[in-house]
């Protein structure tokens, strides 16, 4: 049975993919997909360890329209690992294709129950680390 965090999961990685890759129109109605579904307390630590607030990250994902023709992303061994009274915590395999190269992380997210986001849920914290190659 697929959670709601499993489906905001994947969800808000295929509007990713379709946002870099041009497939859906340049408007704030789509955009709000992202505004939406985050809190504005989201931070994000990717694999290098570099941390990102809110504003920073809405402002890559904002100028990211349409800047990777090529990419293909998506999800793979969604857990919910811990649920709590209106709290998530989750890991998952993030997979990007980009111009024919692949690299993978696995990412783990604090997800928040709240009725008005898509799926019913914010998305908190994510923190992601690459995945050996072999993965």
């Amino acid at each position: 049975m697929q959670t709601k965090y499993a489906a905001e999961i994947q969800e808000l990685h295929q509007f990713f993919q379709d946002w870099f890759t041009g497939s859906i129109a340049q408007t704030e109605e789509n955009f709000s997909r992202v505004t939406s579904g985050m809190s504005e307390h989201f931070a994000l630590i990717s694999p290098d360890g570099t941390l990102a607030d809110y504003p920073t990250v809405i402002g890559w994902l904002r100028g990211g329209y349409r800047s990777r023709p090529n990419f293909r992303l998506w999800t793979d061994k969604i857990v919910v690992r811990h649920q709590t009274e209106g709290l998530a915590l989750a890991t998952y395999e993030e997979w990007q294709e980009i111009d024919g190269k692949i690299n993978a992380r696995l990412s783990t997210t604090l997800l928040q129950d709240k009725a008005a986001a898509p799926n019913g849920v914010v998305w908190l914290h994510v923190h992601e680390t690459w995945l050996a190659k072999e993965a």
